[in-house]
């Protein structure tokens, strides 16, 4: 079973889902850009 929650950061789905884009992980700016919203609500979770 997969937690969609997983897929989540602040409401917004990982761009990676669905992408049929052949890149690199490391230089993706959608991926980035979500990577900090992911980080964001991390960091909210803890205080």
């Amino acid at each position: 079973m997969v937690k969609l929650e997983a897929l989540m950061a602040k409401g917004v789905v990982a761009p990676c889902i669905g992408c049929t884009r052949s890149c690199e992980p490391e230089k993706c700016e959608l991926l980035g850009e979500w990577i900090k919203l992911l980080i964001d609500e991390y960091e909210m979770e803890e205080h």
